[in-house]
């Protein structure tokens, strides 16, 4: 389905029911899910760390090509990736 089709839906249902719907879903989650129990993203005392890592042209390619068979955009298998990072921790 297109994502037009999705926004349509989700329009034509108040705010109060998407409300009930997620204290339904979420309700009994009584401890933090921020990654790592960081929960002041802004900075503050906190240092943060970037890494940069460039790819080879056939690891590049092969991200790409998977992505096409699958469906999606190449941005979605690194999302994925990245919550299996953040996940890991958690167990």
């Amino acid at each position: 389905q297109p994502y037009r089709n999705f926004i349509a839906q989700a329009a034509c249902v108040s705010q109060a029911e998407h409300e009930a719907y997620f204290r339904q879903l979420l309700g009994d989650v009584d401890t933090t899910t921020a990654p790592y129990g960081v929960l002041d993203v802004r900075g503050g005392d906190a240092t943060i760390l970037r890494s940069v890592q460039d790819l080879s042209d056939d690891l590049s390619a092969r991200i790409h090509a998977t992505a096409r068979a699958q469906g999606v955009p190449t941005s979605v298998l690194f999302h994925a990736a990245w919550g299996l990072v953040v996940a890991a921790p958690r167990g």
